[in-house]
């Protein structure tokens, strides 16, 4: 079945308002969230305790020892593999940086953060911006309560 011209653009301008509407919606979330993030950092300012939020890998494991554990090689790779960098926000695999964290404790955490900065040259802390709004509150819960 072949579509004829004016109904493959009226398809291709459907999708590319749909394109447009996630783009807008995921900036406006991540606009959000820095939003929310300086509010709590100027909180904790003027309560003196300083910091930088619960919201952080780094506060997170603040003055935590890393703990080289055997595959954490693996798993800073398969986190950075976790980011689909040319096929956009719906391919990436928010699952994959979540079952990495899961079972883990701070010290390997710590670890993990610390190789994946070493052989990616990027911050740990930044790269999870690609996560999910919910699934990047998950992942700072699983970094929270590790044991």
């Amino acid at each position: 079945m072949e579509m004829d011209r004016k109904t493959q653009y009226l398809v291709a301008g459907g999708i590319g308002v749909i394109i447009i509407i996630v783009l807008l919606t995921r900036s406006k979330a991540i606009k959000k969230r820095n939003a929310q993030e300086i509010a709590q950092i100027q909180q904790h300012l003027e309560d003196g305790t300083g910091g930088i939020g619960n919201n952080s890998v780094q506060n997170n494991l603040h003055n935590i020892i890393p703990d080289y554990y055997t595959g954490v090689l693996d798993d800073a790779r398969n986190i950075y593999n976790a980011r689909a960098y040319w096929l956009g926000y719906f391919f990436d695999k928010d699952s994959v940086v979540l079952d990495t964290l899961r079972n883990k404790t701070k010290s390997q955490i710590a670890a993990l953060r610390q190789k994946f900065q070493e052989k990616y040259d990027k911050s740990f802390d930044d790269f999870l911006d690609f996560l999910s709004d919910e699934n990047y509150d998950l992942a700072m819960d699983i970094i929270q309560n590790a044991p």
